[in-house]
């Protein structure tokens, strides 16, 4: 059985604010981000450690088509996405959600 996604809820905000952005910006593209994630939750959830570990526990899985990526952690009964970061934010502005 696959582990639920759950997001923290500082990730929860930057993925539905990064949704309306750029769905602000061109109509449909906030969709296609969306999509671009359940595609990668899909992933993470069939092959949780399959991401390379960027600090102990949390793993990255960058997007393909949008330069956004997952951070998440592993735990016994879920995953947890900390972040949906953007490539161009600051490194690990996220650490104190894990």
């Amino acid at each position: 059985m696959a582990l639920e996604i759950r997001y923290h809820s500082a990730a929860e905000a930057e993925l539905l604010n990064e949704i309306s952005y750029l769905e602000y910006q061109a109509t449909g593209l906030g969709k296609r981000l969306f999509d671009e994630v359940l595609l990668a939750e899909k992933c993470i959830q069939e092959l949780p450690l399959s991401s390379p570990e960027v600090r102990a526990g949390i793993r990255k899985l960058v997007l393909r088509k949008f330069r956004y990526s997952l951070y998440y952690t592993v735990e016994e009964q879920s995953i947890v996405i900390l972040a949906v970061a953007h490539h161009r934010r600051a490194p690990y502005y996220w650490e104190d959600r894990a």
